[in-house]
């Protein structure tokens, strides 16, 4: 099994837990442009977000260090995992960081933290919505 299938699905697990408890749609302090924000960011995420990065991370490394292709290819599956979580683990460490540092990614990211609630809905939510019970802080 990928390790995409096995993210969607410890991912889908929480949305299943969520929904079982039946707080998964129904928030007590959701406003009514939640799910916009969440369906917005998510298809944003998914149809031009990653595909974006992967394209250029793949053609940046092709122009950069072609002698690296299949480099890791006879590393052992359990050292390829644990690779992938460190370094992707330090780029969204250091991309969330950006996104509080300079203003212009704050701008996209605040809706990340605008959320009233804990819910696995708000995850990939980064696309700001103004609605009025917001608070707009600085900006």
């Amino acid at each position: 099994m990928s390790y995409q299938a096995v993210i969607m699905l410890i991912f889908l697990g929480f949305a299943i837990i969520e929904g079982i408890k039946g707080s998964l749609f129904s928030k007590a302090s959701e406003v009514s442009d939640d799910w916009r924000v969440e369906l917005i960011s998510t298809v944003i995420l998914l149809a031009a977000t990653q595909p974006f990065i992967l394209f250029l991370v793949d053609q940046l490394m092709f122009l950069g260090w072609p002698q690296l292709k299949d480099s890791l290819v006879n590393v052992p599956v359990i050292w390829q995992i644990a690779l992938f979580l460190v370094f992707d683990d330090m780029m969204q460490y250091w991309w969330h960081r950006a996104s509080h540092t300079f203003i212009p990614l704050y701008k996209l990211h605040r809706a990340h933290h605008n959320a009233r609630y804990m819910s696995v809905r708000i995850v990939y939510r980064n696309v700001t919505i103004q609605h009025p019970s917001y608070k707009s802080g600085i900006f």
